[in-house]
């Protein structure tokens, strides 16, 4: 009895580091880039769930996505509001209001918000659901045993891929969550024959499908397990044959009433989507259909999981499909990457919500080869457990590094703004030209104890007499079809930078004109812009 106590209390501590382990890699990443956007996807349900807020309009005016997701982060937003008021705006020094908040800085360029702490917040939501998913992967594996639980928990925990996009304002992290709660509670039906857990299996599929269409094979896996009740509970509820259907389709329409309050929209945008994925392809993600996707996706998982991981998951799939209790649960990961090969779109995020399903089948393989080897030698079972515990916590604490470099770590423009912010307390700066196509942030520009001119590179040169110092990127780069009438500009704007090399220097990438740009890099030329450097 003792014993059997340790040993619970043992894996709740080991659970309980997972989660927390977890959840800070992710709130970790969730601080990247801002008060800039790495992210272009962000804005789709940032910016509407702060339009939502701003105007009262509950209608998304836009169904390419679920609303789900959006009305989430829209009540995230109105808590983070009434935080906001607790203290003055660190950019105006006054009290926040509705109006002060702008979900667009710039007229016709969705990237540059007033208050990115919104952003942050929203991520944060984002941050706790993905770790919520690993508790839910818990559950699924425990009941099968203790080492799957942990072991598919702890691998989901530290999977790169999973921690970057659970630092994403996007619906795939939500919707990967929805998806394991309905497969959590499908799997607590098979165990319980409780109808009550299957209907709200069912509800929390609607829940899924309000937030990304594309996962509508995991209505089969309630259905799939309402089929096999059949025979093992005594108690057949047969109006989940049609309530279960009901049941969904009310779930969805209750978090997207808009779907039917402006169908004509809904059924545009839906329809869209339907036609871009199937038909006209996305640009360089477009993949070919049937077996070029599908190595296409494989060579994807490969690269999040490795060779080896990937193979165990193979594994562990294996022993699903031969277990009758495991094979429901793996019906939706089965289905929806086929119906995804069928697609001509490639999108990486698209596979997200197969990771906790290849966590579980690595579970399973580890499982598996912990019997085996304990079958051979039952003394080396210690030693094999403490390896793989030794292994997971590497990897996880591997992921929790990179996550604090990350939290500590700034946008080169921030950096650039704090060095002319110095610069001008010293050297006495008084008007300080910065080139628009930085998009430096107004919260970055309140550091600068000086008056600042953002204009174009050839508009600040006009200037030159009148200013101490002007700040402008490192290189530009041309992207998209576009690219021929861009080199243009950028010939333009680069005869707007001053010559010789720059006083002050900011390593970076490049400036995109079309673009949102990623720590892009800058250079300080001080008056009397002469080329000579600064040591």
């Amino acid at each position: 009895m003792l014993e059997s106590v340790k040993k619970k209390s043992g894996e709740l501590a080991l659970l309980a580091l997972i989660l927390l382990g977890a959840l800070a890699a992710r709130l970790g990443h969730s601080h990247q880039g801002l008060p800039y956007l790495h992210h272009p996807d962000e804005p789709h349900t940032s910016v509407v769930a702060l339009e939502m807020m701003k105007t009262g309009d509950l209608n998304p005016h836009r169904f390419n996505y679920g609303s789900l997701n959006i009305y989430m982060m829209l009540a995230v937003d109105a808590a983070h509001y009434i935080w906001l008021c607790r203290s003055p705006d660190e950019v105006t020094g006054k009290i926040v209001t509705l109006e002060s908040v702008e979900s667009q800085v710039i007229p016709n360029w969705r990237w540059e918000t007033s208050h990115p702490s919104f952003y942050l917040w929203n991520r944060g939501l984002c941050a706790l659901l993905g770790t919520l998913t690993c508790l839910l992967l818990y559950l699924i594996g425990r009941r099968t045993s203790p080492i799957v639980g942990l072991t598919s928990a702890a691998i989901l925990a530290a999977l790169s891929v999973h921690i970057e996009n659970s630092a994403m304002v996007a619906p795939d992290i939500p919707v990967a969550f929805f998806v394991l709660l309905t497969v959590t509670l499908c799997s607590a039906y098979m165990e319980s024959g409780r109808t009550v857990t299957l209907f709200w299996a069912f509800a929390a599929t609607g829940l899924a499908l309000a937030t990304k269409y594309n996962v509508v094979p995991l209505v089969l896996v309630p259905y799939s397990v309402l089929a096999i009740s059949r025979r093992k509970h005594a108690v057949r509820p047969h109006w989940l044959w049609w309530g279960g259907a009901l049941t969904t389709m009310g779930t969805f329409l209750l978090c997207m009433p808009y779907a039917l309050l402006d169908l004509p929209l809904f059924l545009t945008n839906v329809g869209f989507e339907v036609s871009h994925y199937s038909i006209m392809g996305h640009g360089p993600n477009t993949v070919g259909r049937g077996l070029p996707h599908f190595a296409w996706a494989i060579e994807q998982l490969s690269e999040s999981l490795s060779i080896p991981g990937l193979a165990l998951a193979a594994g562990g799939l294996m022993v699903a499909l031969t277990n009758r209790k495991l094979l429901p649960l793996f019906i939706f990961p089965i289905v929806f990457l086929f119906m995804q090969t069928q697609m001509v779109v490639g999108f990486h995020r698209n596979l997200i919500v197969l990771y906790p399903f290849l966590a579980l089948a690595i579970g399973l393989s580890a499982q598996q080869l912990v019997t085996w080897c304990a079958s051979k030698r039952p003394s080396a079972r210690p030693a094999i457990l403490a390896f793989m515990v030794a292994l997971l916590a590497g990897l996880l604490l591997t992921q929790l590094h990179e996550a604090r470099e990350i939290f500590f770590s700034q946008e080169t423009r921030t950096t650039a703004a704090k060095e002319v912010a110095r610069l001008a307390r010293e050297r006495q700066w008084k008007k300080v030209g910065i080139a628009r196509s930085l998009r430096i942030h107004p919260i970055d520009l309140a550091h600068i104890d000086a008056e600042v001119v953002v204009d174009t590179t050839a508009g600040l040169r006009t200037l030159e007499g009148q200013l101490d110092a002007i700040v402008c990127p490192t290189e530009f780069e041309p992207i998209g079809p576009e690219a021929g009438i861009q080199s243009r500009r950028i010939a333009n704007l680069k005869k707007g930078i001053p010559p010789g090399e720059a006083t002050w220097h900011i390593p970076g990438g490049p400036c995109l004109l079309s673009g949102i740009s990623i720590n892009p890099g800058v250079q300080i030329f001080a008056a009397p812009f002469s080329p000579k450097v600064q040591k």
